[in-house]
């Protein structure tokens, strides 16, 4: 048998969570013992003895109050069970109880985003719809979460006019095509708190966030200019490219198919020369 009582969360020390009593539902833990005068004639006494992580409860030995005597935090611990020994006149312990105590939540943390700033390569061609970030943020109090993008810095430069994220699920996404987009964008993904508290309260909701700058790559197009030659395989056209560090996989950074050629088949298009065959590869059929 045991007694039980709750307290919120983040309740302060010193306060008191109930009292005990000796008639409260105790264990008999000495049977031979006279204990039927032990809440009239005063020499009764309590001792706190098992069921109490990290000190957090007192109980008071004279008056058998339940005080709060550290911080009370849901997410470090919800549930208490407490064993409490009543002693009698000469310190033989006679009864022994047990106490639960319940921890309230209360949404008092806030969201937190994994990373505090973040960059991200985007394609320009990238489709409108598209995904190219997906934020991770987790509450504590398993709360439910919901997002918002920002512009930061100036106009110029506001991702928030071609950016947008998915309210539910913080995803960010393609708003508009970003053909004349600047080429570095900034802009603030917020996380609120959309649970309620405890009382039904929606003020006070918490809110945290995260900077993201997104760096537009503009895909290299050949405009069939070069040093031209001719080798056994047909015509050929030698062109310097420059390669953005850290491109997106599957990035275009050269387009062959606007080449002219001397022969009237339709061209095929391999890559025959290379230092580093892993890091290039050509469509054989569009040329980029």
């Amino acid at each position: 048998m045991h007694v039980a009582f709750s307290i919120e969360e983040n309740t302060e020390p010193g306060s008191i969570v109930g009292y005990l009593s000796s008639t409260d539902l105790a264990v008999d833990t000495h049977a031979d013992a006279d204990v039927s005068d032990l809440d009239s004639d005063g020499n009764e006494t309590y001792w706190l003895v098992a069921g109490n992580a990290m000190d957090t409860f007192i109980v008071d030995s004279l008056t058998g109050s339940l005080v709060i005597g550290g911080d009370v935090d849901y997410e470090l611990c919800s549930h208490y069970a407490l064993v409490v020994s009543i002693l009698d006149a000469v310190g033989t312990c006679v009864r022994q109880l047990s106490v639960d105590v319940l921890v309230v939540n209360l949404n008092d943390n806030p969201p937190q985003f994994d990373l505090d700033l973040t960059y991200i390569t985007i394609r320009d061609a990238t489709p409108i719809g598209a995904e190219v970030y997906a934020p991770a943020a987790r509450d504590a109090d398993g709360s439910r979460l919901s997002y918002a993008l920002m512009g930061a810095g100036p106009p110029s430069t506001d991702a928030a006019h071609w950016l947008a994220v998915d309210d539910v699920t913080g995803h960010v996404v393609v708003r508009r095509a970003l053909t004349d987009a600047p080429r570095r964008m900034h802009a603030v993904v917020v996380a609120r708190d959309d649970d309620d508290d405890v009382s039904g309260d929606v003020i006070g909701r918490a809110t945290t966030s995260m900077t993201l700058v997104a760096t537009v790559v503009k895909d290299a197009r050949s405009r069939g200019r070069g040093l031209w030659g001719r080798g056994l395989a047909g015509d050929w056209q030698q062109q310097r490219v420059a390669v953005v560090e850290c491109a997106e996989v599957g990035s275009v950074v050269a387009d062959m198919a606007g080449v002219a050629s001397f022969c009237s088949s339709t061209p095929v298009y391999s890559v025959v020369a290379a230092t580093d065959f892993d890091t290039f590869t050509v469509d054989r059929f569009t040329g980029e």
